[in-house]
């Protein structure tokens, strides 16, 4: 499985998840930059392809532990919808192709979603989330990690989606929902997503953490306009999470920074990751909204480390 990220132009492989930096209508300033990919595979595990309407999504895995789906580039049925219907069909999506590989909603840990247009109608988008979690029974269970981040698709849907589901088969895997040291639950205001999500195996442990960005604990955004402090603040919000759940930045093995102006803050970027020693790990820096106008930033990370 691949994600791909880039200008909306061209063939993409069979399988990739399309996250193109195009917004509004109007292909950003970095179409010209070279295409970004992240690959995913699984070694000594049983695994089979995902499919939805005719094409390769994703793929379905199992082990002793657990069975496991990762699927990407689901989009709504009805692409001339209002925003909100579309969200909302896309959450079903989710269920359908879930629940044609044996899984349920609820095993759901971890979410990116990516409307188009998203400054104009983010409120919608939670309203539709929540409301939908409230019906599946979702604040019962883990409540779904999650990124939620301005781009533009080439079908013109009003949002596209991937989602990461584990279904444990027994005690030995367990799944932990997890808090920021930094910031109060999302919900607070609003947007129901869990500041991270741990997989917890015998051998290793896995953790997924939303996006974070410049957002103090009252859940305003602090630092407008600043660039370089909001970027501390969001490395900060992720130090913490990684270190209250005793990982590290070693330990992240997948990552992507949001830029709502990338080829201006990306150098800034870098010169506070060399600061502060950040290890090299994958990376893709892409340019997007951020959910709101006065949010520079964002990042998201996935880390593993032994247990």
């Amino acid at each position: 499985m691949q994600y791909v990220f880039g200008p909306a132009r061209g063939e993409l492989p069979e399988g990739a998840i399309r996250l193109l930096p195009q917004q509004h209508g109007v292909t950003l300033a970095d179409e010209n930059s070279p295409v970004s990919f992240q690959f995913f595979e699984v070694n000594g595990a049983s695994a089979a392809p995902v499919c939805f309407e005719g094409r390769i999504n994703g793929v379905v895995w199992e082990d002793d532990l657990a069975r496991y789906c990762q699927v990407g580039d689901l989009y709504p049925m009805d692409l001339a919808a209002r925003p909100g219907v579309q969200c909302r069909q896309l959450y079903e999506v989710f269920e359908r192709v879930l629940e044609a590989h044996g899984f349920v909603f609820t095993d759901c840990i971890r979410t990116w979603l990516y409307p188009s247009n998203v400054l104009d109608w983010y409120d919608t988008l939670n309203e539709v989330r929540t409301r939908f979690y409230e019906e599946r029974g979702v604040f019962d269970r883990i409540v779904p990690a999650s990124t939620g981040i301005g781009a533009g698709n080439t079908r013109g849907a009003a949002i596209v989606g991937s989602l990461l589901a584990v279904k444990p088969k027994g005690p030995g895997l367990t799944l932990h929902r997890h808090s920021s040291p930094l910031q109060c639950s999302a919900e607070d205001y609003g947007s129901s997503f869990s500041r991270a999500v741990e997989v917890r195996h015998p051998e290793f442990r896995e953790l997924y953490v939303s996006g974070t960005a410049s957002i103090e604990p009252g859940g305003l955004t602090i630092h407008v306009g600043d660039i370089e402090r909001q970027i501390q603040l969001s490395l900060d919000v992720m130090e913490a999470i990684l270190k209250k759940q005793q990982f590290s930045w070693a330990d992240v093995s997948r990552s992507i920074a949001y830029f709502k102006h990338k080829n201006e803050h990306l150098p800034v970027f870098q010169k506070i990751a060399r600061e502060r020693a950040l290890p090299d790990f994958s990376m893709v820096c892409f340019q997007a909204d951020i959910c709101r106008p006065d949010l520079l930033f964002e990042i998201e990370a996935d880390a593993i480390a032994v247990s």
